[in-house]
């Protein structure tokens, strides 16, 4: 009996391990953004992997684009920034792997972007918000940070 109660409490524990929130980067997250051409954004695509690499590719991302070159390999903390900027969208996190999926490229309006999100076994693909939709601030927070540690210049300058 208290070997039955024992593991019910480890797997109860596990599983609340397991799931996403802002405070707990999963060791299997990775993100990939593209970012479509117009609405004032300059079009990107930035990935993120599970080992801390950061691959990055300015210009608008096609169906047979190559994956983007490495630019450099993120601290535990930096890829933590992300994560919490990524659960803070609203793209990642507690509800990681719910809502509407949307895979398609065509027919997002300009400046939209195209999100994967893995993590905690997971996968989720959205389009995100243009920045002209008041919910696109939490990804144009996201954009700056992945912008910044790909050591891209802001765009203009």
């Amino acid at each position: 009996m208290l070997l039955v109660l024992l593991s019910s409490v480890l797997a109860a524990c596990a599983g609340a391990r397991a799931r996403p929130d802002a405070r707990h980067l999963p060791d299997d997250f990775s993100l990939s953004v593209a970012v479509q051409p117009g609405g004032g954004r300059e079009p990107a695509w930035y990935v993120i992997e599970p080992d801390g690499t950061l691959r990055a590719a300015i210009g608008a991302r096609r169906p047979d684009s190559p994956r983007p070159a490495g630019v450099r390999t993120l601290t535990r903390d930096q890829v933590r920034g992300v994560w919490e900027l990524a659960c803070a969208a609203g793209l990642a996190g507690e509800h990681h792997g719910e809502g509407k999926v949307s895979t398609t490229l065509p027919g997002s309006p300009a400046g939209a972007a195209v999100v994967e999100v893995a993590s905690a076994g997971k996968r989720r693909t959205v389009a995100a918000p243009a920045p002209s939709d008041a919910s696109g601030a939490g990804l144009s927070k996201l954009l700056e940070r992945l912008r910044e540690l790909a050591w891209i210049e802001p765009a203009g300058t």
